[in-house]
């Protein structure tokens, strides 16, 4: 019913025009970017819409009792021009995505029109206040269901990178 219910959501975004080019995937937050879908599109999908590239692995750590041990092998594909990461869970096989990561060069947004150089002010009117926030070093991070927003504090308060997840 879930999954129903997103793709019916998906469908009539993307036939919806919010200022993007009708080639510019829309950021759904809990949901994914354009027609890649968190916790159901494959890397192999993410390779036929945004082209040729190279799935690689990394390993991850981070697991354990104390945070330090191995978690095992994270597989992704990066588009370094685009601003875009794929990215599957550690010890998965299925190369199912889990997280997107939009990052500086990425243009696309939501369809409230928030994106990488958004402000908190913009955030705030578009979705209201964050479920949690939390300040780091140099960077704010503004989370809400589905996606988190990352804000440098050293630029003007601008969202540098979004992580973009499954509904909580």
């Amino acid at each position: 019913m879930t999954k129903n219910l997103i793709l019916i959501i998906f469908l009539f975004l993307s036939t919806q025009d919010f200022g993007q080019t009708s080639k510019s995937p829309i950021i759904l937050p809990g949901i994914g970017l354009g027609n890649i879908i968190i916790e159901s599109s494959t890397l192999d999908s993410v390779i036929k819409t945004f082209g040729e590239n190279k799935i690689r692995e990394r390993s991850v750590k981070g697991c354990g009792t104390f945070g330090d041990g191995p978690c095992g092998k994270e597989n992704y594909v990066t588009y370094k021009k685009k601003g875009i990461t794929f990215l599957c869970q550690p010890k998965m096989t299925d190369k199912i995505v889990r997280l997107i990561i939009i990052e500086s060069s990425c243009e696309y947004k939501t369809t409230k029109g928030i994106g990488i150089g958004s402000v908190k002010s913009d955030i705030i009117a578009a979705y209201g206040q964050p479920v949690s926030d939390a300040t780091a070093d140099n960077d704010l991070r503004m989370e809400y269901d589905g996606i988190t927003y990352f804000l440098d504090k050293t630029s003007q308060g601008k969202v540098i990178e979004i992580f973009i997840s499954g509904p909580q």
